[in-house]
């Protein structure tokens, strides 16, 4: 057996570490919406996408290249930092703020709209039963 097959390769070692925190991030998430998600309740399913998409973050620079890669992105995070970083801070900020008003939003009028749909099956289910009373027909006055 060759000396290089026994040595570990970093390549794999970082490949695995990343798989491994992906499979715990799909966990986690599958968990999340097993949580949220009550009796098939799709709306509540979108909330819980909402909420996990509320922030947006900086951008992180990365390159495909191997050897070239490593110069590209220092260069990429040089040039963000000395010119876009104070600029795009205060418009992720705002951003931010915007989504997560919305989120909350959107959250108290699914919940009205649930309350609203209660409501409406308990008015149903008691104009039944007064249809139903003995003399209480549709012509007939209580």
């Amino acid at each position: 057996m060759p000396a290089d097959a026994q040595r570990p390769d970093p390549d794999r070692e970082a490949a695995a570490a990343a798989l491994a925190a992906l499979e715990a991030a799909v966990r986690q998430r599958r968990g999340e919406l097993a949580a949220w998600g009550t009796g098939g309740d799709d709306l509540a399913l979108r909330l819980a996408e909402l909420a996990r998409r509320e922030f947006v973050q900086e951008p992180r620079p990365v390159s495909p290249r191997r050897g070239l890669g490593r110069v590209i992105v220092f260069v990429r995070r040089a040039v963000y930092h000395l010119f876009f970083k104070w600029h795009a801070r205060a418009v992720l900020q705002q951003q931010n703020e915007f989504n997560q008003a919305a989120s909350a939003l959107l959250a108290e009028l699914a919940a009205g709209e649930r309350e609203t749909r209660r409501e409406v099956e308990r008015l149903r289910a008691r104009l039944t039963e007064l249809e139903e009373r003995p003399g209480a027909g549709p012509g007939a006055r209580a």
